[in-house]
This record gives structure tokens, sequence and C-alpha cells, in this order.
């Protein structure tokens, strides 16, 4: 497929893309944008399916050149532009030269619970992207088979999302579902232990076995988990609170109720 070449922000397809950073358009063209040299490598050696890489002369031409050969290969629309025009298409303040938009994938509930021995995350009505996306990279470094997010949380797909995932974006399934309800329902008949998050003054997480298949629940970070999904949990976990704080940041409890997991399952003795 021939290099393409764009000077005109006016650009019918400029015009298209450019809408990406919103949701609507997202939902609609069923792509998210990935920005940066990093995240663009990140998507080409994933399974993701890339529709267009658009770059400008800063890029190194040894970068051009390997951009080229997988785009060729892959079938992608590779288009070359100004500075001017990418600016108007990103979401960041300074562009690093390169830009990809790519289909979003696909997962079902189904296909996560066929794997073995599946740990995986919930979230529900988490809000601040940069804690959803924080959420995401955790459970990909801890080996989580899959993130499952409330449609009233942050769009795991937005740019900043995907920004601040640094690349696990690509890594672990991330599905977005509108009755959160029923996929508990359906994973406690698949056998999960359904986990919530909750601040009590007992029930510390390094006493609960981690040894089946589980998913791990976290609310709101104001107003925690909702009574109707809390309802459906089979048991709940708490994080000591030994200064004045009253809660902890969603993404920060996370990270410690996973890594104990992580722990447990390593056999590492505390």
């Amino acid at each position: 497929m021939k290099e393409e070449l764009i000077t005109s922000r006016n650009n019918k397809l400029v015009k298209m893309l450019k809408g990406v950073k919103r949701k609507k358009d997202r939902d609609r063209l069923n792509l998210f944008m990935v920005e940066g040299k990093k995240s663009i490598e990140e998507a080409m050696a994933s399974r993701f399916d890339i529709r267009y890489m658009l770059y400008t002369p800063s890029i190194p031409p040894e970068f051009v050149q390997r951009m080229k050969s997988f785009c060729s290969e892959k079938g992608v629309r590779l288009i070359r532009t100004t500075d001017e025009v990418l600016e108007s298409m990103c979401d960041t303040v300074s562009p690093q030269g390169v830009i990809g938009f790519v289909q979003k994938p696909e997962y079902s509930i189904d296909y996560i619970i066929a794997q073995d021995n599946v740990c995986l995350l919930i979230g529900e009505n988490i809000q601040d992207p940069g804690n959803v996306g924080t959420l995401i990279r955790t459970a990909d470094a801890a080996g989580l088979q899959a993130v499952i997010l409330s449609l009233d949380s942050a769009d795991p797909f937005s740019p900043k999302v995907v920004r601040s995932t640094m690349g696990s974006i690509f890594h672990i399934p991330v599905i977005c579902q509108q009755n959160l309800v029923g996929v508990i329902d359906t994973l406690y008949g698949a056998g999960y232990q359904i986990i919530a998050t909750k601040i009590e003054k007992d029930n510390y997480v390094w006493g609960f076995d981690f040894s089946r298949r589980c998913a791990l629940v976290f609310g709101n970070e104001g107003s925690g988990i909702t009574d109707e999904i809390s309802g459906r949990c089979t048991h709940s976990v708490s994080i000591p609170l030994l200064g004045k704080a009253q809660s902890l940041n969603v993404s920060v409890a996370a990270g410690i109720v996973v890594y104990e997991l992580v722990r447990q399952r390593m056999g590492i003795l505390p």
C-alpha cells in the first residue's frame, strides 16, 4: 500500500479521524487513537487491527521505514502529514510526531471464563481517566486476565486513558458492560469468588485465600461500590487505615489487593 500525503486540516479523512477524540465518534467508527512512538510500537506488536497511521518529518527515518514495512504487510493506510495537521488531530499539547487509529477489540465474558483459574478486576463507575488507566496497567502487570468496567466509568479507549495505560491497553482484555449485575451473576455461576474492597476494621486483605478464581470489585472514587453490586459479592476484604486518612485512591487500593493476590499465588511468604 502506497504512502499518502495530506497537508490540509480540512481534508475529509483528517476531519473524520479528528472526531475520534469524542466518545460518540469512537463508538460510531469503532476506532481509538494512540499517540507517540512508544504507543505505536506497542500497537504494531499487538494483535490489534491498525487502520491508519500518520506521521510528520520529525520521526526518525529508521522508524518511518519500520512503519512502511508494517503498513505494507498489514494493509494499513500510512499518511505523511505536517506538524500543523497532526497537532489538530492529537489530544496532547505536544504530540510526538506520529499517531495511529486502531480498531476497538471485542471480547466476551464467555471468552474470559473459558480460561483457566482466571482472576479479573471489575470497576464500577470509576470516573477519573487516570484511575481507569492505572487499573488496567496494574491488572496487566499482575497477570490478571481481564478488566471489566461499567458503562458509566471513564471510557477506557479515550486518549487520556490509553496514554495512562502505558501500552497495557494492548495486553489485557478490557470489557465495558452496561449490565454489571448480570456479569457478576454469570461469574458467580461459573464458580468465581466475587470480592468487594470495603472500608472495614476487619477482614484484612492478607487473611483472604486468593487461590480460587476470583473477581476483585472496586467502586467509585467518592461513593465506593453500590449496594446493588455489594449485595452480589460473596466476600469482602479491607485495607487498614492507620492514620487520619479515611480512604485510599481506588487505583492505590487496587494495587495493594492485586499484589496480595500475586504474593499468595507466587508462594511468597509475608
